[in-house]
């Protein structure tokens, strides 16, 4: 599974709060019910009140998810908190408030949470000229075996074939070099399926 475990170290200086420079911990795990765990330690947590934890889809924009008492570390002497977003790109930080009432913000993390999302096809370039003939197909299964088919707009086959794939993302490529012109749809088996356009020329498309 991708990113099963992203582990990040990162160092976050602790002069702002009036104490030696510090090294801090963050990481996370995506769990088998598709929960992930942001787990981190800080040195000199006595000087510590409590973390925001802090999530965002872009990047950009953060809301607030969750409160952490910075006297709530498990026997490992780190901390966990359990986030349920169900977003594939997911941004996580921590807002560190001191027992004075300061605060600073971690480095921001990316995580993937690939956990049960068949059906997502990612399908490039498209439209496509037919003269290209390389189709990229993008796509994440949990399966071994995945049949790949290109239907008409009529419904009628155009091409098929089997692919082994293992149980993890996955990128294939498809010949339509002589496929006509028009409308089509590629299906992944049982992951999902992908409206595709294919024209004649550069012509065709800037027209679109």
């Amino acid at each position: 599974m991708l990113n099963k475990k992203i582990k990040i170290l990162f160092l976050l200086s602790c002069a702002i709060f009036n104490t030696p420079f510090c090294q801090s911990f963050f990481d996370t795990r995506l769990n088998e019910d598709c929960t992930m765990d942001l787990i981190w330690s800080f040195e000199n947590e006595q000087d510590y009140d409590h973390f925001a934890i802090e999530r965002s889809t872009d990047g950009k924009t953060f809301i607030s998810v969750g409160i952490v008492d910075a006297s709530s570390l498990n026997d490992n002497n780190q901390y966990v908190f359990s986030d349920n977003s169900q977003s594939f790109h997911n941004y996580y930080r921590l807002k560190i408030i001191t027992n004075d009432g300061r605060n600073a913000l971690s480095k921001v993390i990316h995580t993937k949470n690939d956990c049960g999302i068949d059906g997502y096809v990612e399908v490039y370039p498209n439209p496509i000229i037919a003269k290209e003939s390389r189709l990229s197909i993008n796509f994440f299964t949990s399966r071994m075996t995945i049949p790949i088919v290109l239907y008409g707009n009529n419904g009628e086959t155009i091409k098929t074939f089997n692919v082994d794939t293992p149980k993890e993302w996955n990128a294939l490529s498809m010949d339509v070099s002589g496929v006509e012109s028009g409308t089509y749809y590629i299906e992944i088996g049982e992951v999902g399926m992908s409206r595709i356009t294919i024209i004649n020329d550069k012509e065709s498309l800037s027209s679109k």
